[in-house]
Protein backbone atom coordinates (compact mmCIF):
# COMPACT_ATOMS: atom_id res chain seq x y z
CA UNK A 1 0.00 0.00 0.00
CA UNK A 2 1.08 3.64 -0.70
CA UNK A 3 0.84 6.91 1.78
CA UNK A 4 2.75 10.33 1.54
CA UNK A 5 5.06 8.65 -1.43
CA UNK A 6 5.85 5.68 0.45
CA UNK A 7 4.80 2.01 -0.25
CA UNK A 8 5.63 -1.31 1.55
CA UNK A 9 4.57 -4.29 0.01
CA UNK A 10 3.63 -7.38 -0.71
CA UNK A 11 1.50 -7.01 2.75
CA UNK A 12 0.67 -9.31 4.31
CA UNK A 13 4.13 -11.07 3.99
CA UNK A 14 6.47 -13.94 5.06
CA UNK A 15 10.07 -13.17 5.06
CA UNK A 16 10.92 -9.79 3.30
CA UNK A 17 9.19 -6.64 3.00
CA UNK A 18 9.81 -4.58 -0.08
CA UNK A 19 9.90 -0.35 0.51
CA UNK A 20 9.91 2.33 -2.12
CA UNK A 21 9.77 6.11 -0.74
CA UNK A 22 10.00 9.52 -2.51
CA UNK A 23 12.16 10.73 0.52
CA UNK A 24 15.19 9.05 2.24
CA UNK A 25 14.47 5.97 4.24
CA UNK A 26 17.08 6.83 7.13
CA UNK A 27 15.80 3.65 9.12
CA UNK A 28 12.59 1.37 9.45
CA UNK A 29 11.49 0.49 12.99
CA UNK A 30 9.01 -2.41 13.64
CA UNK A 31 7.26 -2.28 16.89
CA UNK A 32 4.69 -5.20 18.15
CA UNK A 33 1.30 -4.30 18.87
CA UNK A 34 2.62 -3.90 22.73
CA UNK A 35 4.72 -1.06 21.84
CA UNK A 36 7.67 -2.87 21.96
CA UNK A 37 10.52 -2.28 19.38
CA UNK A 38 10.96 -5.72 17.96
CA UNK A 39 13.17 -4.43 14.88
CA UNK A 40 15.26 -2.10 13.95
CA UNK A 41 17.02 -1.29 10.17
CA UNK A 42 19.48 1.39 9.22
CA UNK A 43 18.35 2.16 5.87
CA UNK A 44 19.63 5.37 3.70
CA UNK A 45 18.12 4.26 0.88
CA UNK A 46 14.72 5.39 -1.66
CA UNK A 47 14.11 1.59 -1.72
CA UNK A 48 15.25 -1.41 -0.64
CA UNK A 49 13.85 -4.81 1.10
CA UNK A 50 14.25 -6.01 5.09
CA UNK A 51 14.07 -9.89 6.40
CA UNK A 52 11.38 -10.13 8.95
CA UNK A 53 11.67 -13.60 8.67
CA UNK A 54 12.71 -14.17 12.88
CA UNK A 55 9.34 -12.13 13.67
CA UNK A 56 6.79 -14.21 14.85
CA UNK A 57 3.28 -14.38 12.92
CA UNK A 58 1.01 -11.21 14.16
CA UNK A 59 0.40 -7.44 13.06
CA UNK A 60 3.09 -4.89 13.57
CA UNK A 61 3.47 -1.49 13.41
CA UNK A 62 5.95 -0.34 10.94
CA UNK A 63 7.52 3.34 11.52
CA UNK A 64 9.56 5.34 9.44
CA UNK A 65 12.61 8.00 10.35
CA UNK A 66 10.81 8.29 13.49
CA UNK A 67 7.89 9.92 11.79
CA UNK A 68 4.85 9.60 14.23
CA UNK A 69 2.78 8.25 10.91
CA UNK A 70 2.80 4.15 11.32
CA UNK A 71 2.12 1.49 8.89
CA UNK A 72 0.30 -1.46 9.75
CA UNK A 73 1.88 -4.88 8.62
CA UNK A 74 0.70 -8.57 9.23
CA UNK A 75 3.57 -11.34 9.14
CA UNK A 76 2.46 -14.93 7.78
Amino acid sequence: FALNGFYLYPNPTTSLLNFKSSIQVEKILIYNMLGQLVQQENINALEGSINIEKLVQGTYLVKVNDIDKGYTIIKN
